[in-house]
């Protein structure tokens, strides 16, 4: 990985996973990958961003 990447993670909220009030269908599936994203760039001590919009 380059020096000047980043992740951005942006209105991942639980609000949209199962059970929240605005779920959307298989949110919930995209959490173990988001995850291996964030480990994978704080493994190679790049940054890691979230934002929502709420």
């Amino acid at each position: 990985m380059e020096g000047c990447s980043a992740l951005t993670i942006l209105d991942m909220q639980k609000d949209y996973l199962p059970g929240g009030p605005s779920p959307v269908p298989q949110a919930d599936d995209l959490v173990p990958i988001i995850n291996e994203y964030i480990g994978l760039f704080s493994g190679y001590r790049l940054p890691v961003f979230g934002a929502t919009a709420g």
